[in-house]
């Protein structure tokens, strides 16, 4: 009889072992579904904002083609035409679009600046540091740089 409560007990740890087994698979298989069920929901969500944005780009598009035709057959942008006016977001599907228009023709590119065959872009970069009121010379300081960047910069 003490041999047949022995082999019982062995049983029952058999058991046990297994259901603890098969519980941890179980669960690992649940998490992992979890996981791939969150990764498949971003990648939508990912690609529906990626189709936003391209619609965003093409109403910009339009509203630039829209306001450069002009009576003379120039084409002809500036800040006081409907494009660089805000725009009120506007919702396509579950998403909301709010697009913003920035003119960057009158930007300077300091990095371009290490181009040494641009002449005219170094010559800009002389006026503006001349109406800044920096001394022009033909090595400026960072400090001088980033002087005028802070300036111009929001």
């Amino acid at each position: 009889m003490n041999n047949l409560a022995r082999q019982r007990g062995v049983a029952l740890l058999s058991v046990l072992l297994i259901t603890a087994l098969v519980t941890m698979v179980v669960s690992n298989m649940l998490a992992r579904q979890r996981l791939n069920l969150h990764a498949s929901s971003n990648l939508i969500e990912q690609q529906q904002l990626w189709q936003l944005a391209l619609s965003g780009e093409a109403w910009a598009r339009q509203q630039l083609l829209e306001d450069t035709r002009s009576k003379d057959g120039l084409l002809v942008t500036h800040l006081g035409q409907h494009w660089a006016q805000p725009a009120p977001a506007f919702k396509i599907g579950d998403g909301r679009i709010h697009v913003q228009l920035q003119d960057l023709g009158a930007r300077l590119n300091l990095n371009s600046l290490r181009q040494r065959s641009d002449l005219n872009l170094r010559a800009r970069y002389q006026r503006l540091l001349a109406l800044e009121g920096i001394r022009p010379t033909t090595r400026h300081s960072w400090s001088a740089r980033t002087t005028v960047m802070a300036y111009r910069c929001p």
